[in-house]
């Protein structure tokens, strides 16, 4: 009689079994003055609006949205209607990017002189640390809100495809692939969100990619602010075991104080290097490809004690690093309980924590 020894399976966590739970609103609930008062508050985060129809006819709007924790996808419906981002809109929502892909209907974005137009089909990369403006029809579409954080490694690709149409056939691809997403959403596990996350990035940054390397969809969008170069810094020398805020003034030739000014709203210098850090070793951690040691993915990102970057791992994304290893979690899990705002949507960081 033979004996069959066999690995022992890795215990997910909590939760890693549920399906992602769909957040519903819509505007049919209400009587017709105050349906787009209702809308015009919900997206007020995010942007203001207006309704290109004249008022007192309602305004038909809904959708749903799933949290992937380190993307929101929000799939929905709406009458036309004109938006504007402005300075006056939430600091939380600075830190991601926002890709549209219509089904039906069309829409207009500007930025600075530059205006888009963008048909069924094709994809819109909208900045939310940009000011933008534009006009829709009718349309149905689906948005998703991207942490730049857990998408450094293709930051640079899609800030310079900023307000340009991105077509053709890897964009077709994309595009078919989020579109037909939708309807397997809701039988999603937590634990399936990061496969959905990993195919999904390795399109993006193809389409990303190919787009950049054509002239004809290079972004008029003006460069991002000096706190964008200070961050493109951090990311490209999270390696670097001396990146800290006196390597960074002396590269970026700037003083200490213009320094902590720039990074004050991403809570400092060393709690913001340790976050990315953290996010980037995450992101190693859960990828099929990875093989080395925990410790030495730790040391080579700029952790020199190794109990200390599991204390720090497990009280950012609420797992530890070899759950993030064993289940392949990608960042952020999805919330256990509804947003109770689209402010809460685009907090990241404690928001996030089980």
């Amino acid at each position: 009689m033979s004996s069959v020894s066999s690995s022992p399976k890795p215990v997910l966590v909590t939760g890693m079994q549920e399906l992602l739970r769909p957040n519903r609103f819509s505007t049919a609930i209400l009587e017709k003055d105050r349906q787009f008062s209702f809308w015009r508050d919900l997206l007020f985060p995010l942007m203001d609006v207006a309704p290109v129809a004249p008022g007192g006819e309602g305004f038909r709007a809904s959708g749903r949205s799933f949290d992937l924790g380190v993307a929101q996808v929000v799939a929905l419906k709406s009458e036309a209607m004109r938006f504007t981002r402005s300075g006056a809109h939430s600091d939380a929502s600075a830190n991601y990017w926002c890709l549209t892909i219509l089904k039906r209907g069309t829409l207009l974005n500007r930025v600075g002189d530059n205006i888009v137009e963008v048909t069924p089909g094709t994809i819109l990369i909208n900045s939310l640390a940009d000011t933008f403006s534009g006009k829709s029809s009718r349309l149905e579409c689906i948005n998703l809100l991207l942490n730049r954080d857990f998408f450094f490694d293709m930051e640079a690709n899609i800030d310079a495809l900023v307000n340009t149409r991105l077509q053709g056939p890897a964009a077709r691809i994309l595009s078919e692939f989020v579109l037909n997403s939708e309807k397997l959403f809701p039988a999603l596990t937590v634990a399936e969100t990061s496969l959905w996350i990993e195919t999904f990035s390795l399109l993006l940054g193809a389409v990303t990619r190919q787009a950049r390397e054509n002239p004809h969809q290079a972004s008029t969008a003006g460069s991002r602010d000096r706190a964008s170069v200070v961050l493109n810094y951090i990311r490209d020398n999270l390696h670097s075991p001396t990146l800290g805020a006196t390597s960074i003034c002396q590269a970026l030739r700037m003083s200490r104080r213009q320094l902590y000014y720039l990074l004050a709203p991403y809570g400092g210098v060393a709690k913001l290097i340790t976050r990315k850090r953290l996010i980037a070793a995450c992101k190693a951690l859960a990828s099929t490809g990875e093989s080395r040691l925990i410790s030495t993915v730790a040391y080579s990102l700029g952790f020199s004690n190794h109990a200390v970057f599991c204390k720090q791992f497990r009280e950012e994304f609420g797992f530890s690093p070899s759950d993030a290893r064993d289940a392949s979690i990608c960042g952020y899990l999805p919330r256990k309980s509804p947003p109770n705002s689209l402010f809460d949507w685009l907090t990241d960081g404690a928001a996030h924590r089980q």
